[in-house]
Order: C-alpha cells, then sequence, then structure tokens
C-alpha cells in the first residue's frame, strides 16, 4: 500500500495497485474542484448527458411510458419485498439513480399556482410562490426548467432544479433562504462555476421587488459583462 497526494488540493488517498482505491484516486484528480481542466471535463460530459437523452436512453423511456404492473402482478411485487432490506450494493445504485432522476422532487411544502391563463403549476415554497405572481405581474415568459447537470469534487453527476427559467431572457432565477445557501454552498460555486446566467434571490422581498433589470445587474457585479441573454438553452454551461 502507497500514498498518493492529489496535486492540486494535496488530499491524499491510500492506493493499493490497480485496484478500486487507484481508481477512486484517479477519479477524484479528474474532478478536483482546484483542477483548471475541471471545468472542459464538465462540458464533455454534459454533451455526453445530451446526447444521451436523445438517444437509447430517450427510446428506452418512451417504450415505457403507459406500461403498467396489473394487480395480480403489484401482489407478488409487494409479498416478496415485503420485510427484505437492501444491500448496500442496491442502495448505492438508488442513490446513483435518485441523482440522476430527471424528475423534480417535490418537496413536503408543494403548493399549486394558478398561472394568468388559467393553467396549474406545482411550487415547492411561499417564496417561489411570490416570485411567480411577481414574473407574472410582469407579464415575463417563464417556465419550471429541465434540470441542469453538476458534477461534485469526486466525480458524482447530479441533476438540479432551478425554480424558473426566463425564457425571453435566458436567466435561471432560484429563491433560497441564506441558511440554505450557506449550507448547500459548495454546490452553488460549482453551478456558478459551469453556468453563466442563474440569479439567486436570498430574501422574499428580492421575489416581491424583482426586476429583469435587477437579475442583470447581480451578474454583471460578478464580472459576467454578457450574460447569457436571448434565447440561450436551459442547458448550456459557461
Amino acid at each position: 500500500m502507497n500514498e498518493k497526494v492529489c496535486k492540486y488540493c494535496g488530499s491524499v488517498f491510500e492506493v493499493t495497485g490497480r485496484n478500486k482505491s487507484a481508481s477512486i484516486f484517479a477519479n477524484h484528480v479528474r474532478w478536483c474542484l482546484k483542477n483548471p481542466k475541471r471545468k472542459q471535463s464538465v462540458r464533455c460530459l454534459r454533451e455526453s448527458y445530451e446526447r444521451s437523452k436523445d438517444g437509447i436512453g430517450a427510446k428506452i423511456s418512451q417504450g415505457l411510458q403507459g406500461h403498467k404492473h396489473s394487480t395480480s402482478t403489484k401482489a407478488k411485487i409487494g409479498k416478496k419485498s415485503r420485510g427484505r432490506k437492501h444491500t448496500e450494493s442496491t442502495k448505492r445504485k438508488l442513490s446513483e439513480i435518485g441523482r440522476q432522476s430527471a424528475h423534480r422532487r417535490l418537496k413536503k411544502s408543494v403548493r399549486t399556482y394558478v398561472r394568468l391563463d388559467g393553467s396549474e403549476i406545482l411550487l415547492d415554497s411561499s417564496w417561489e410562490e411570490v416570485l411567480a405572481r411577481r414574473l407574472d405581474d410582469l407579464r415575463v415568459n417563464w417556465i419550471r426548467p429541465e434540470p441542469i447537470i453538476w458534477v461534485d469534487g469526486c466525480g458524482k453527476q447530479h441533476h438540479y432544479f432551478p425554480d424558473f427559467y426566463l425564457v425571453d431572457v435566458g436567466l435561471y432565477l432560484d429563491c433560497k433562504n441564506p441558511y440554505a445557501f450557506q449550507v448547500q454552498k459548495e454546490k452553488i460555486d460549482i453551478l456558478n462555476e459551469t453556468y453563466d446566467n442563474i440569479v439567486w434571490i436570498r430574501d422574499e422581498i428580492g421575489c416581491q421587488e424583482f426586476t429583469v433589470e435587477w437579475a442583470v445587474a447581480q451578474l454583471e457585479e460578478h464580472g459576467i459583462s454578457n450574460p447569457s441573454v436571448g434565447g440561450s438553452s436551459p442547458l448550456s454551461p459557461v
């Protein structure tokens, strides 16, 4: 057994030959948050992700749409599963599936919001409801966007669900209270590094008084003089 040190962050790993520990070290180096080539790797992963959405993964998803188990099959599955515990390997696989799921995980505070055209949409918090009403009052064209991908320091790919996407302006908006912002700081830093068109709103007054001009100014304050405006894809990173 010998020790290997990440040349970017100095983290030490115990490695034995060409086994899993060696792979973990190599993976860490590639996705280390201080690796200057990390952004390029993220871009390649994102391109692969977009191709998979239009390829075999999409075909499988389409083939399964509308498929339902019969009542007897559901009963058999339930009987087999009752009292059974997942192995650690299965737990890891389920965790991986959850991270890569393209479905928004709704919170307990979910609420129904009625848009100006009479359509209904689910929101996760009172702040989101306040901001949605403000955007509608301003006649801003917004949607609940598809997830965007981000990669942590260990190379694990995750989906992140911004609260809103301003279609005509090309900006993401996300409401996040100061505590959540601090707890999720590493993830937020990675998202800001990967995407140049995310604006974070950190108090309810910001939701009540939101303007597109304010959002663009926030990006300019962070050195983004020409944010992705005017039809930028909801999946386009820097």
